[in-house]
């Protein structure tokens, strides 16, 4: 809609609803950016809060980094998102096979004032219990699962066992023309992400009868419970063991006996502000802050991110410092983009069950010391209680040539 009220104000609208069961393999695949919203960030890409994938294992480190990618994602429908081919500065994509939704998004000019913004809802045609189909066990899907929905992010993953799911992004964007020398760049942006996904919403998909694990110290019955004939998640979310830590009896991880227990509730929310000058009639440079603000309920110790990855619950703060520079010389342009990444991570992993310590092998195996709190899962790996604090620098130099 070109400027329907004469003030400058125009929208572009999108309508969008891409299947459950659609993929594109030899058409548009990570190239193209198939829808009008931004997304989620590139900054978290993995469920684990360092963008670690099976993080509660040892030998499984962060592959991108702390700092993930630079900027908002782009969409995809497909899950070959090839973001292992991509720098870091580069677009991070994302799949949204099964997303359908609506997007608002408002342009205004006013003088040297750019504004832009953007409402999208998101539901997902992915909403389903027991992958869609209880007379199969919740082991034996179609579907593919890579590294879950769990975490803060997960680029790739398009399909979860349980899931009942809808997301709200709202950003506004700013840029103004300071006069001052040939003109300073002042840009910015706040953006809020609203997500929730109750994933088992059906006491029948519990994987126990009601007060199989009655606590006092006292082991689980183990009584399944079948949600059909021969299938139960007790596949998937077994009892923990009765143990006792520094004279404290109780269960080594909560019992999942609650649909509760499985739920997750993110509130995301990002400011950015930036400048950028033209130092010469080559030369190009902008400093952009970005800090990110992320509380998540992703579960408890029962659900523990499928047993798979590092937890993510609790408060995560992010912050991005990037320094950019390209010199361009005719057809070749040559650039730096330096980025400080630093944050913390406040894990709150809910309650229930009996706060274990790491010995010397978990020590090694994790880098946490000797001693400090956290737990064992369901296939042993360890989560990490400690607030945690990170740093990473990056610097990428390039030229390009313009054929």
């Amino acid at each position: 809609l070109n400027d329907p009220f004469g003030v400058g104000l125009s929208f572009n609208l999108e309508y969008f609803n891409i299947g459950a069961q659609y993929t594109s393999i030899l058409a548009a695949r990570r190239e193209v950016d198939v829808l009008l919203t931004e997304g989620h960030d590139g900054a978290w890409v993995f469920p684990g809060p360092d963008n670690a994938a099976f993080g509660v294992f040892p030998g499984n480190p962060t592959r991108i980094g702390y700092g993930g990618w630079e900027g908002p994602a782009q969409q995809v429908a497909t899950i070959n998102v090839d973001n292992e081919f991509t720098d870091f500065e580069e677009p991070m994509a994302e799949t949204v096979i099964g997303w359908k939704g609506i997007t608002v998004a408002p342009n205004w000019t006013i003088g040297d004032l750019d504004l832009s913004g953007e409402y999208t809802r998101i539901d997902y045609n992915t909403n389903w219990q027991a992958w869609g189909d209880p007379s199969r066990g919740i082991t034996d899907s179609i579907y593919p699962n890579f590294e879950s929905d769990a975490g803060v992010g997960s680029f790739r993953n398009a399909f979860a066992p349980f899931q009942d799911k809808k997301t709200d992004i709202a950003i506004l964007r700013g840029k103004y023309l300071l006069n001052v020398g040939k003109g300073v760049d002042v840009f910015g942006k706040i953006k809020y992400i609203g997500e929730t996904d109750k994933r088992m919403n059906d006491s029948r998909f519990l994987p126990y009868q009601p007060g199989d694990c009655p606590g006092g110290g006292a082991a689980c019955h183990n009584n399944t419970n079948n949600f059909s004939a021969g299938h139960s998640t007790a596949d998937l979310y077994g009892n923990p063991p009765v143990i006792t830590v520094n004279g404290v009896t109780g269960y080594q991880w909560k019992p999942f006996d609650s649909l509760s227990d499985d739920d997750r509730d993110l509130n995301y929310k990002l400011y950015q502000l930036g400048a950028g000058y033209q130092l010469t009639g080559n030369l190009y440079g902008s400093i952009t802050y970005e800090h990110y603000n992320v509380d998540l309920k992703d579960g408890n110790t029962a659900f523990q991110a499928y047993q798979l990855h590092s937890m993510a619950s609790g408060t995560n703060n992010k912050n991005k410092l990037i320094a950019y520079a390209h010199y361009t010389f005719g057809a070749a342009e040559f650039g730096a983009n330096f980025e400080y990444n630093w944050g913390t991570f406040t894990p709150d992993f809910g309650g229930g069950y009996v706060t274990q310590f790491a010995d010397a092998g978990i020590a090694h195996d994790f880098g946490v010391p000797v001693g400090s709190p956290g737990f064992k899962g369901r296939f042993g790996g360890w989560n990490s209680l400690l607030n945690r604090d990170f740093k990473q620098e990056r610097l990428k130099v390039f030229m390009k040539v313009r054929f």
